[in-house]
C-alpha cells in the first residue's frame, strides 16, 4: 500500500511499519507527517526513500535528518542506496541504509564491500548494532593510465595487484600505451 501499514509482532512486543515504494509518485516527503499507527513498546520502520544531504535536492520520496529523529521508532530500515550508510546511531534509536548484499552492476555505486546489519531491541528500547560484512564478491573499478608503464608486463602486474578469487575488476585503461601494449589489448 502506499499508505503506511503496521503489523504487531505482539509476541517479541514490536510494531513494524512500512508502506510500498511507488517509482511514478516518489517525490512525496511521505515522512514530514506520518500517519502511524504503534501499539507495542518498541517499533520498527521500513522506508524507501532518499536521504537529503545539506544543499541537495532529491525526488525519489525524500526525507531529511530532523524528519527521521522526529520519528518515533527504535529502528530505521532504509532502503534505496547501494552502499551501506548509517544515518545514526543513538542508545534508543538508530538509522542505517544496509545497502545490497552482492554488488549488481560494475559501476561505482556497487563497488566496494557489501554489509548487513544485525539488530537488538531490548525491553528497554536500546538499540545495538552489528555490522557485518557478506558479499561473496568484491567489485572494483580500477583506472590505469597506460602513459606510466614501459610495457605489458609491468602493466600486468599492476593489475595483478588487485586481482584475486573474490574480485570482479573493472579495467579503465587510459592514456598513451606502449606498442607492445597495444598489441596485448588487442
Amino acid at each position: 500500500s502506499p499508505k503506511f501499514e503496521t503489523i504487531d509482532l505482539e509476541h517479541f512486543k514490536v510494531s513494524v511499519v512500512g508502506c510500498a515504494y511507488n517509482r511514478h509518485q516518489s517525490n512525496f516527503r511521505l515522512l514530514e507527517k506520518p500517519e502511524l499507527k504503534i501499539s507495542q513498546q518498541n517499533s520498527i520502520l521500513l522506508f524507501h526513500g532518499s536521504y537529503e544531504y545539506p544543499n541537495q535536492e532529491y525526488q525519489d520520496q525524500p526525507f531529511s535528518l530532523e524528519e527521521l529523529k522526529g520519528l518515533p521508532f527504535n529502528y530505521i530500515a532504509l532502503g534505496h542506496y547501494h552502499r551501506h550508510l548509517g544515518i545514526f546511531s543513538e542508545e534508543k534509536k538508530a538509522c542505517f541504509y544496509p545497502g545490497v548484499p552482492e554488488g549488481l552492476n560494475l559501476d561505482e555505486r556497487n563497488a566496494g564491500k557489501r554489509h548487513v546489519i544485525l539488530g537488538e531491541i531490548s525491553d528497554q528500547g536500546e538499540v545495538s548494532i552489528t555490522i557485518e560484512e557478506v558479499q561473496r564478491k568484491i567489485i572494483e573499478i580500477l583506472n590505469i593510465d597506460c602513459t606510466h608503464f614501459q610495457g605489458k608486463d609491468t602493466l600486468e602486474m599492476k593489475i595483478r595487484e588487485h586481482a584475486g578469487d573474490n574480485n570482479i575488476l573493472k579495467l579503465n585503461l587510459t592514456g598513451k600505451p606502449t606498442m607492445d601494449i597495444l598489441e596485448t589489448i588487442d
